[in-house]
């Protein structure tokens, strides 16, 4: 009796035309995020915002960026990573105004709420020039198939040969699985932010001694915050 395999995840640079399909995927990838759970409580309308929200974000700033990627068992998009090139991770204040009014439809009352958390999670950013990880989320049906690995495997790999590290944040440690070899830690709690759950941080540096781990992102990456 022989298992049918399943087909290799494939990963390609995401335009204008998937923004719509990415801002979808990880409206219901991140409904049980724990830090979107406390910006967005009501469970009856997290996903729609959600997906307003990544719709806006990608819309104003990540794809322009041309750092986005996006991966599938097949042709349709499973799962995404919107990557910020070095430098360019911060939101210029052009963009956040023309953010304003949408965000405010798409999170309502929450929007004092999402400025304050994000605002104390970015004050952990690293301050020498790195690729920044905004948002790496699989579709939940999806979930188990190496797409996430295939796309941190995507920048990282690059990352390496380029020589710069990369950075990234998350409030699930289990996320951080993608290297069986990481040092993680969590980060200090966001002082100001009554109940806001604690991110985890991540940099990526590079040291590569070996290409030959089976870990989804490869080599022997040491990953610390």
């Amino acid at each position: 009796m022989t298992s049918q395999s399943q087909p290799s995840p494939l990963v390609r640079a995401a335009g204008g035309a998937d923004a719509a399909a990415i801002a979808a995927v990880l409206g219901r990838a991140f409904d049980d995020d724990p830090v979107w759970r406390w910006i967005l409580p009501d469970e009856a309308s997290r996903v729609r915002r959600l997906t307003g929200v990544f719709g806006i974000l990608l819309r104003h700033v990540h794809l322009r960026h041309e750092g986005t990627e996006a991966a599938g068992r097949g042709p349709d998009v499973e799962a995404a990573a919107l990557w910020d090139p070095p430098g360019l991770w911060r939101v210029p204040a052009r963009a956040q105004a023309a953010q304003a009014g949408p965000l405010l439809r798409a999170l309502g009352r929450r929007v004092p709420a999402a400025l304050r958390a994000l605002g104390e999670i970015e004050k952990h950013h690293p301050p020498e020039p790195h690729w920044y990880l905004a948002v790496l989320g699989t579709d939940p049906p999806a979930q188990g198939n190496g797409l996430g690995g295939a796309l941190l495997r995507s920048r990282l790999d690059r990352c390496d040969a380029e020589g710069v590290p990369a950075y990234l944040e998350s409030s699930k440690e289990r996320n951080l699985h993608y290297d069986v070899n990481a040092d993680v830690s969590p980060s200090q709690p966001a002082r100001g932010v009554r109940s806001l759950p604690t991110a985890m941080t991540a940099r990526h540096p590079v040291d590569i001694s070996s290409d030959q781990s089976p870990v989804p992102v490869g080599g022997d990456r040491k990953i610390y915050s």
